[in-house]
């Protein structure tokens, strides 16, 4: 589908993924944090962002559930130049050690799980046992590239 229909972010062509490669078992991992400050250094990418995904337990408001997070650098949303439909996204420095914890909700999961209601800014939840408060919600049209 992605050939037949542009990503809906700015700039779609001149999007990549950058990964780097476990010799030892041949398989694609992310890049080392290290390595994501030296690409960014290099001047070959006009922004560079970390992205990834993991299951996490999520508690608070209504039943604990599992559930797949993205994971992203503060100013990944910006990159793609998608701004949220309520609320905000991250700021820079929001990914410093000691920084409050923020979540930016997918449109089906705050319907599903808030009922789309407006008050939930501020409001906060449960990941993984830390509290983390959420900042926006993402458009109805967004969808994270790597769920589709």
């Amino acid at each position: 589908a992605w050939v037949l229909q542009p990503l809906p972010y700015r700039a779609p062509h001149e999007l990549v993924s950058v990964f780097e490669k476990d010799i030892s078992k041949g398989q694609r991992i992310p890049v080392a944090p290290g390595n994501l400050r030296d690409y960014a250094a290099s001047g070959v990418f006009a922004e560079i962002e970390p992205w990834g995904a993991s299951p996490y337990n999520l508690s608070g408001d209504g039943d604990a559930e599992r559930i797949e997070l993205a994971e992203v650098g503060p100013g990944f949303f910006s990159m793609l130049g998608v701004d949220p439909a309520l609320g905000r996204s991250f700021m820079p420095g929001e990914d410093r050690d000691g920084a409050s914890r923020l979540i930016v909700l997918a449109h089906p999961f705050w319907v599903d799980r808030f009922q789309g209601r407006e008050n939930v800014l501020g409001q906060t939840v449960k990941i993984d046992g830390k509290v983390y408060t959420i900042a926006g919600v993402m458009p109805r049209e967004f969808h994270f590239p790597l769920f589709g």
